[in-house]
């Protein structure tokens, strides 16, 4: 069992997951994995000359070095599940979808996050290149220049650049490349359906869903309708560009459920 770790594309790592317990309990071998991240994963070309899925081809890199060695720890290279939660689950779907990680896995798991969520594919990532070629003064006219500049800088000026997306929207990440990520992922899932054919999945939430949203004492006692407002708020202004009053009006809706004690 492969774990992707998820929460970011900006941070986070496998090494904090330790495997041991479900290793044991579940008589499985668990990898986890390190990608690049943020800036150094997913930054794109902004003539669009050059792929800038990096943290994608990591992860088809560790699963090609799985494929390859994994027997010699007792594993199966014919039997592997990948499996992560956010974004880690996001790129999980991404990588049932290209076609450089064909074969090298068979089963998936992917809880709370798809490659449909709004912040699964980084839609403005090349502005967010730009920002950062002028932030570093690197010319944005030609790709190779600008890599090129970017080269002679130290990561601590590269990664002292500001640069955020809109709530519940990615600055870096995955992006359509034509190679990593052939096309559109709603596209791809609606035209070539003999894509999810290949694996066994399985989807799912968290139990602590959207943990490091909250504070200790709203997952005690709840949030106020203030920060619930605005909170709904800001993710309508972020992610739809249509029915905006239709979409308000349906999450400002009051609704209750009733489930009897006998279900």
């Amino acid at each position: 069992m492969v774990f992707i770790h998820g929460e970011s594309y900006e941070w986070n790592a496998g090494n904090p997951y330790d495997g041991r317990v479900l290793s044991s309990y579940g008589n499985v071998i668990v990898v986890t994995i390190n990608f690049r991240l943020g800036v150094l994963g997913f930054l794109p070309a902004v003539d669009r000359s050059a792929r800038g899925n990096y943290g994608l081809m990591d992860q088809v890199a560790a699963l090609h070095w799985i494929q390859d060695n994994i027997a010699e720890f007792g594993g199966d290279p014919y039997n592997v599940t990948v499996f992560g939660q956010g974004h880690g689950a996001a790129c999980i779907n991404l990588l049932m979808l290209s076609p450089m990680a064909k074969g090298l896995f068979h089963r998936a798991i992917m809880q709370s996050g798809s490659a449909l969520c709004p912040w699964a594919v980084a839609k403005d990532a090349i502005s967010h290149t730009q920002i950062l070629a002028q932030s570093l003064n690197c010319s944005t006219q030609d790709s190779m220049v600008l890599i090129e500049c970017l080269r002679k800088r130290r990561l601590e000026e590269i990664m002292s650049v500001d640069i955020s997306a809109p709530d519940h929207l990615s600055a870096f990440g995955p992006t359509i490349d034509g190679i990593v990520l052939p096309h559109d992922p709603l596209y791809l899932m609606e035209t070539k359906p003999d894509l999810f054919l290949r694996y066994d999945l399985m989807l799912g939430t968290t139990k602590a869903e959207s943990y490091f949203a909250f504070s200790a004492l709203e997952e005690v006692v709840g949030i106020d309708t203030y920060r619930r407002d605005k909170i709904l708020r800001t993710l309508v202004r972020n992610l739809y560009t249509r029915h905006l009053q239709q979409v308000r009006h349906i999450l400002n809706k009051p609704c209750s459920t009733c489930i009897s004690k006998s279900n």
